[in-house]
């Protein structure tokens, strides 16, 4: 495999390493109930923090040169990134600080979103990986 395919997957590894800990971050999430508006605050908090987790990772992916081979793949991969963070940004609309609600539906949409949005980044890095086997 050529050096610049390695560099590559070597700059994308760290990156996937870091959507885990915000997905995981994300997930975790899902699992907390609310008791009070206090509670809620801190889980806006902590979804703020998944959020900035995406965000960065996106920032991270721009900043990368990919081989001529995979620009229109690695362009598709950050694209994705939109999505997670959308689906962050959904949960943050569904979680009403000022009388405690929650819009299970909204919620609902954002889980399904980011679901969408890791098999896509899935979908994607298996692209790259058949091009660079291919090239």
């Amino acid at each position: 495999m050529k050096q610049e395919y390695i560099d590559y997957a070597k700059e994308i590894s760290v990156i996937g390493d870091q959507t885990q800990v915000a997905a995981n971050l994300f997930g975790e999430l899902s699992k907390k109930k609310a008791k009070s508006i206090e509670e809620l605050k801190a889980i806006v908090e902590d979804y703020k923090v998944a959020k900035n987790g995406f965000v960065k990772c996106k920032e991270n992916l721009e900043k990368i040169a990919p081989p001529k081979v995979i620009i229109e793949e690695h362009t598709e991969l950050v694209n994705t990134y939109n999505k997670l963070i959308e689906s962050v940004e959904i949960h943050l609309t569904a979680l009403n600080l000022n009388d405690g609600s929650v819009d299970f539906d909204l919620i609902s949409k954002g889980f399904k979103l980011n679901a969408t949005a890791i098999k896509e980044v899935g979908e994607v890095t298996d692209k790259i990986v058949t091009v660079f086997q291919n090239n």
